[in-house]
């Protein structure tokens, strides 16, 4: 499968440091309105919310944190929005030291504090995005919890019913859950912690994918990365794309440098797949120009994941890039019916036996194999309606 190689990325010069500086979330659109944050710069250095409006091209500074009002500083996440309300969290300050949740209303610009961070059982450092679902926010806090590994936690958007969902225990389940945040599915979330997971313990692991509904119950390790040719440490978001997770491991692989993965739920549960290892971080121009250490999450549109690499490319500065989306599985093979005569003729591409011919009265009947059918196939027509399907042989 190719990967190809949307652009080499340069030397950033884009903020000014009174508006801030060191932008390392994505940003979102609400109308002719971009929302973001940076982590640093602003008026008191310890980074800003910001807008832009995309037809004047005009940046303001919404917010501006300096932990004066306990409110946290650092904003490393996105923020999301519902309605005309801004959430995100402040990875570092507030009253205790170990971040905040916040929100901010885009036309009061009124902030409110939702959660300050104790650094025990509710966490410690949420560097994640946010998920917005109804009126409850869900996130992952970076460290502290019950074992010190991090935590899933939910909480109102109005700052009540604080909850932490799952505490992190370092081992096989999995440390430091991801920077990127969590992705909401039906009643589950999924993620992907940085390090632990079966083959180390906390930062000795190389991390895992997991899953927990969203009351807090079934917690469960979908994947742990061996280091190996699969990846390691993917602490980047995920998507979901037909019962299947995405997902971008930072290093590991072939040559070190990182991997493109996916991973199968439901009909699709356990087939993990390495999609791509990228090659080098070579700095020499027009050379190994795939990039190296993909950090941020993917994006999927018309089959086609894309996503950003930090190093690496002809500049030595990163590159974006896109990769195909692979087929979970072989084409469908198709059943050809004709009607000759008094007799059905099925007809099929049956490579070294593969499927079985199988009828049934129903639809909804019980299907069973047709002994010795190969194709093509003649069924005389005697009687009542008769339904056909192939089945692969599975010996």
């Amino acid at each position: 499968m190719d990967l190809v190689h949307l652009a080499d990325l340069n030397l950033p010069n884009d903020f000014e440091n009174y508006d801030g500086a060191n932008p390392r979330a994505r940003v979102i659109l609400s109308g002719n309105t971009l929302y973001g944050t940076t982590s640093e710069g602003g008026q008191d250095g310890y980074g800003n919310v910001f807008s832009v409006n995309t037809e004047t091209l005009v940046l303001n500074a919404i917010h501006v944190f300096n932990n004066a009002d306990n409110g946290g500083i650092t904003p490393e996440a996105a923020v999301v929005l519902a309605g005309n309300t801004l959430y995100g969290t402040a990875t570092y300050g507030g009253a205790n030291s170990y971040g905040t949740v916040f929100s901010l209303n885009t036309e009061s610009l009124h902030f409110a504090i939702l959660h300050t961070f104790t650094g025990g059982k509710d966490g410690a450092f949420p560097f994640g995005d946010l998920i917005v679902s109804g009126n409850t926010l869900y996130g992952a806090a970076n460290g502290g919890g019950t074992f010190g590994y991090g935590t899933v936690f939910s909480l109102s958007t109005n700052g009540s019913n604080f909850a932490s969902l799952y505490s992190f225990t370092g081992g096989s389940d999995g440390a430091f859950p991801p920077q990127g945040g969590l992705l909401l599915w039906s009643n589950t979330l999924y993620g992907a912690a940085a390090f632990g997971g079966s083959n180390g313990i906390g930062t000795n692991g190389f991390g895992t994918v997991f899953s927990v509904n969203t009351n807090g119950s079934n917690f469960t390790r979908l994947y742990s990365f061996t280091g190996g040719p699969d990846g390691a440490y993917p602490g980047a978001s995920l998507i979901i794309s037909d019962q299947t997770l995405y997902g971008t491991a930072f290093s590991g692989g072939a040559a070190g440098n990182g991997t493109i993965y996916r991973l199968g739920l439901g009909t699709h549960a356990s087939n993990f797949t390495m999609l791509y290892s990228f090659t080098s971080k070579n700095n020499t121009a027009g050379t190994n120009s795939d990039g190296a250490y993909p950090q941020p999450g993917l994006v999927l549109s018309q089959n086609m994941l894309y996503g950003a690499a930090r190093e690496g490319g002809g500049n030595g500065y990163g590159t974006e890039f896109a990769l195909p989306l692979p087929a979970l599985g072989p084409a469908p093979i198709p059943l050809n019916i004709q009607l000759i005569g008094g007799s059905v003729l099925l007809s099929w591409n049956d490579p070294a036996s593969a499927f079985f011919l199988q009828s049934a009265p129903t639809l909804t009947g019980v299907f069973t194999n047709i002994p010795g059918a190969t194709p093509p196939y003649t069924n005389v027509i005697t009687g009542t309606q008769q339904f056909f399907r192939l089945m692969a042989n599975s010996s």
